[in-house]
């Protein structure tokens, strides 16, 4: 025990020890007077009759409870930790296996890993940001009329440069 507790006991058993001294001498003066006791004395009062077995299983309960609201708490912080390392796998997973989510300028460097020609790869890369654009494009488009004229712009003039490029082997090819 601390000295700090320590003196914290002595206090308590000082004013246990008064309090019982004050019963004693009262008892022994009602013993002496035919008079009923004080109000006060009476059985169930509360807190005048609670005992230091009550007082200190009172205290080990609110250790306990303290005790368990921490570790409540540190559990939840692990289990927080836990969802968000689970997040960033899932999500590290997802962009595994989706390749067909790769930007333009990925694309463009996947397929020229080997090749570093400044020219082929902006002409690929100009291919690849006109490609994603016309699909978004035709995407966001609602209505169907709509969605076949834009079809009907595009198809002939991409089809007339893919069968260009195609003499120089597939360069044109839409992907």
């Amino acid at each position: 025990m601390s000295d700090r507790e320590k003196r914290t006991q002595r206090r308590l058993w000082r004013i246990r020890q008064r309090q019982c001294r004050e019963r004693k001498r009262k008892m022994s003066l009602s013993a002496t007077m035919v008079t009923p006791p004080d109000s006060s004395e009476t059985p169930g009062s509360g807190d005048a009759k609670e005992s230091r077995q009550k007082k200190c299983g009172n205290a080990s309960r609110a250790r306990a409870r303290s005790r368990h609201t921490q570790e409540i708490k540190a559990m939840s912080r692990k289990l927080e930790k836990a969802q968000r390392e689970a997040s960033m796998y899932r999500k590290r997973w997802q962009r595994v296996i989706s390749p067909q989510s790769c930007s333009p300028r990925r694309r463009t460097s996947q397929l020229l890993r080997l090749s570093s020609h400044g020219d082929v790869r902006r002409i690929l890369l100009f291919h690849n940001v006109i490609m994603s654009q016309i699909r978004n494009r035709y995407n966001q488009t609602r209505e169907e009329r709509e969605r076949q004229v834009f079809a009907r712009l595009l198809a002939g003039n991409i089809k007339n440069a893919a069968n260009d490029a195609n003499q120089y082997g597939n360069f044109g090819k839409i992907v």
